[in-house]
């Protein structure tokens, strides 16, 4: 299946928007898009959602900013005795929270296009017609941090950047993760989507990937080691691979056509 590019960039769509249906069609848009020496990031969404930090995305008690510093004091009091390494700074705290899913003002990417592929069709879709989506990110050096850039904090910062983090726990080393980290000034709507500010649609594309293709590209994946296992090294991680291996997902036995009986369905 080719690859196939449907829309942008326009004034409507002002990023490129490519659709693949298989594993073969992305790894043919990163031969023909992608050049050596660009940082190029990437991330893996089950939907069409809107490019916001979590944090961004919920009903706070009182404000965003009061919200997010009560939520991460907590969380760097209480997490302590349940970390082996202790970060010695803000920057580390913040990705060692987003990676157990404390709400802040980080977005999850990684240099590794496999394994955001594999999180936007680990699972099968909540609906046919609504595409996972695979977002392609090149950000501008000038907002790429380096560990001199973060001797400040990281909740002063005047335009979203982006920062590879130190490896504090094991799941970011195998997700190759990296952060983008984002200003929290609410407008009269919320905070504007990232793939809607002015500064950053030069740097964004966009792969959608078909529902119903989803458990194709989840066998191709592990066919190629990209896993619950080798992007959750832990037993966490273990035991969904392991499951994956023995049992169908919804979307596998609609493909096969074997729906079972009545009592089976149910349980899945």
């Amino acid at each position: 299946m080719a690859l196939n590019k449907i829309a942008g960039p326009s004034e409507e769509a002002p990023f490129a928007t490519y659709s693949v249906e298989s594993l073969k069609a992305l790894v043919t848009y990163l031969e023909e898009q992608m050049e050596e020496d660009v940082f190029t990031l990437f991330r893996g969404q089950r939907e069409d959602w809107a490019l916001l930090p979590k944090i961004a995305r919920l009903n706070h008690v009182g404000d965003v900013l009061s919200a997010e510093r009560s939520m991460f004091t907590a969380f760097r009091r209480e997490a302590v005795a349940g970390v082996d390494l202790v970060p010695d700074n803000d920057w580390d705290w913040l990705a060692l929270a987003q990676h157990h899913g404390l709400p802040t003002r980080l977005i999850d990417w990684t240099t590794n296009p496999l394994a955001a592929a594999w999180f936007a069709v680990n699972a099968p879709a909540a609906r046919l017609d609504r595409p996972a989506v695979l977002w392609v990110y090149r950000p501008d050096d000038l907002v790429i941090l380096t560990d001199e850039d973060r001797d400040g904090s990281p909740f002063t910062l005047e335009q979203t950047c982006v920062f590879e983090p130190r490896v504090v726990t094991g799941r970011i080393r195998a997700q190759q993760g990296v952060f983008s980290i984002h200003t929290l000034e609410m407008g009269e709507r919320g905070l504007i989507p990232f793939e809607a500010a002015e500064d950053s649609l030069d740097s964004l594309e966009k792969i959608e990937i078909p529902a119903p293709v989803f458990h194709a590209m989840r066998w191709s994946l592990n066919l190629c080691g990209v896993n619950a296992a080798s992007l959750f090294p832990d037993l966490d991680g273990l035991a969904l691979r392991i499951t994956n291996d023995n049992t169908y997902s919804v979307d596998e036995v609609d493909a096969s056509g074997d729906d079972g009986d009545d009592e089976d369905d149910e349980d899945a």
